[in-house]
């Protein structure tokens, strides 16, 4: 709360190893936590205390909120992507069953596209908000996508392929 110069502990109610964090855009003290074997967790004051949401036996490694409608979520797990559409109450299974899924990220510019990084140097993009999945990895390599990002202001998209570096994509993952 002071730029950075100090640090207090934010986790009550949840003691696990926290491998996704995202923050509603809309309301910034609604934050969701994705964790190792523990599920979903969900704070609504900030962060000064969690309610576990569910899915206790998955590994949710990434989870991002809908830059226009914060009851919209989804998360990465190592079954596949889940998603909310009541603000965490409940999760709801889609169709991409691939390998552990590490990362995730919406379009900011159409929150029905949203892409996801597996492993094998897989990328999965869906235009129907999550219901289908194409690959997108054409040029990547054979390696673990443990990091996507996307630049708003012109959609440019980044991957961090495990020991192979960062690589980048202008044409929405049809090549990188």
């Amino acid at each position: 709360t002071d730029g950075g110069q100090t640090f207090t502990g934010a986790s009550e109610g949840m003691n696990l190893f926290v491998r996704g964090l995202a923050i509603s855009p809309q309301q910034p003290d609604l934050v969701f936590a994705g964790s190792l074997g523990g599920g979903i967790f969900r704070s609504l004051v900030g962060g000064d205390n969690w309610t576990n949401q569910g899915l206790d036996d998955r590994n949710v490694f990434s989870i991002v909120i809908d830059p226009q409608d914060d009851a919209i979520a989804y998360a990465a797990t190592a079954l596949g992507v889940v998603k909310t559409v009541d603000g965490g109450e409940s999760f709801l299974e889609l169709g991409q069953k691939t390998s552990v899924i590490f990362t995730m990220v919406v379009d900011p510019s159409d929150r029905d596209v949203i892409y996801i990084g597996s492993s094998a140097g897989n990328v999965f993009i869906s235009t129907d908000a999550g219901l289908t999945w194409t690959r997108a990895n054409q040029g990547l390599p054979p390696a673990n996508i443990l990091a996507l990002a996307i630049d708003p202001s012109d959609g440019t998209l980044y991957a961090s392929a495990e020991r192979e570096g960062v690589f980048k994509s202008s044409d929405g993952g049809a090549s990188w």
